[in-house]
């Protein structure tokens, strides 16, 4: 069986001299149709791409997808500390409404090398779910990701 290369975008948003958001293809990343089925390769190519096992500070990165869980495209949403990061609710529903994506995936890393999910992560989880739902987008998955790992912590 052959499986076709998907280029998948790296995006971060931008505004227009109108102050009008869009989206601004940074890079792209190779992925077959196959990997992008399974969470382990997704985590993969963000390690691959972002060295998120090595950064000092917590970073959180968002996947949009369709309706059968095809990439539409990546992006690092926040930058914080090396003990937390600020979610930014209002730009990862404009993300996910400007890839026209049926859901998203929440990925981010904990530079203490630490899987498990801290208070904070799944309240940030329930409310991130629920400003999607408002858009009617999907939120099936929040992964931690330290030192070549992930811990998925959130599935609706």
């Amino acid at each position: 069986m052959s499986y076709t290369k998907n280029k998948i975008p790296v995006y971060e948003i931008r505004r227009t001299d109108e102050r009008k958001p869009y989206l601004h293809k940074l890079d792209e990343i190779n992925m077959l149709d196959e990997d992008m089925k399974y969470i382990d390769n997704v985590v993969e190519k963000l390690e691959e791409y972002y060295d998120v096992s090595h950064l000092l500070e917590e970073r959180i990165y968002v996947v949009s997808c369709d309706r059968r869980m095809r990439i539409l495209g990546i992006t690092e949403a926040s930058k914080g500390s090396e003990s937390n990061s600020i979610i930014p609710y209002k730009e990862i529903v404009m993300f996910a409404l400007l890839t026209g994506a049926h859901q998203i995936m929440l990925f981010h890393n904990h530079p203490s090398g630490e899987l498990s999910a801290s208070e904070e992560d799944d309240l940030a989880s329930q409310r991130l779910s629920v400003a999607l739902t408002m858009v009617e987008i999907e939120f099936p998955i929040h992964a931690i990701i330290a030192d070549g790992d992930y811990n998925i912590f959130w599935e609706e």
